[in-house]
């Protein structure tokens, strides 16, 4: 019993130095994800071959990007609540979603434009 009431004490809290580090592996994420974003913002002024898809692929990046912003909110709401290091992993693994759905997006743009 006694390593069952162990437990939630060996829940570690972040320290301040660690929270830091988080945010500046998330504004990494966040910068990834707008670079993406722009990139595929770019395409669409630049080659307007297939409007329609293209159109498509911007709408899957905002929904992507409002989805992002969502849970952005939510998670950072409960870190400052709980201080839990799992709710920023949990944000981090759902813009590296983000950040590959992006990825597999312009793929497939690249792929319609070789058509």
């Amino acid at each position: 019993m006694s390593e069952n009431q162990e437990r939630p004490n060996k829940c570690a809290r972040l320290e301040k130095d660690q929270i830091s580090e988080l945010e500046m592996m998330l504004q990494e994420k966040v910068k990834k994800l707008d670079y993406w974003l722009n990139n595929l913002a770019f395409s669409f002024h630049t080659q307007k071959t297939d409007i329609e898809a293209l159109c498509r692929l911007v709408v899957l990046m905002t929904k992507v990007r409002d989805e992002y912003e969502i849970v952005k909110e939510s998670c950072l709401a409960e870190m400052q609540r709980k201080g839990e290091e799992r709710i920023i992993k949990q944000l981090i693994s759902r813009i590296d979603g983000a950040l590959m759905q992006i990825r597999v997006a312009q793929d497939q743009y690249m792929i319609i434009q070789m058509e």
